[in-house]
């Protein structure tokens, strides 16, 4: 199994709500990508300072969004990245982030 992290801090542009629009917005088109994506196994995107519905104010928060995501195989993630819904997809995220971090590992 391979795990694929990637996190990501928005622009600091945004304002607080902004963020959090933005946050929700990017949080369903990315968890959206397991419906066109059939080597997605599970993916899930987190809102940092978000716990459900209820926010548990971090004090010191690194980045805004984490995504984690687990696939069979390396070429399964490899499938993943060059898929165009997710090209798409990163597209739209790109235009939102000043700073992504990323960690691919198998367990």
């Amino acid at each position: 199994m391979l795990t694929h992290v990637v996190m990501w801090k928005l622009k600091n542009e945004f304002t607080s709500e902004e963020k959090f629009k933005k946050a929700i917005e990017l949080k369903v088109l990315l968890e959206g990508l397991k419906a066109d994506i059939p080597e997605i196994i599970s993916i899930h995107v987190g809102i940092d300072g978000m716990i459900g519905n209820q926010c548990c104010c971090n004090p010191s928060p690194n980045f805004d969004i984490c995504l984690y995501s687990q696939f069979e195989t390396p070429q399964a993630l490899e499938l993943y990245i060059k898929h165009p819904a997710h090209v798409a997809a990163a597209s739209k995220v790109k235009e939102a982030v000043r700073e992504r971090a990323c960690v691919d590992y198998i367990s």
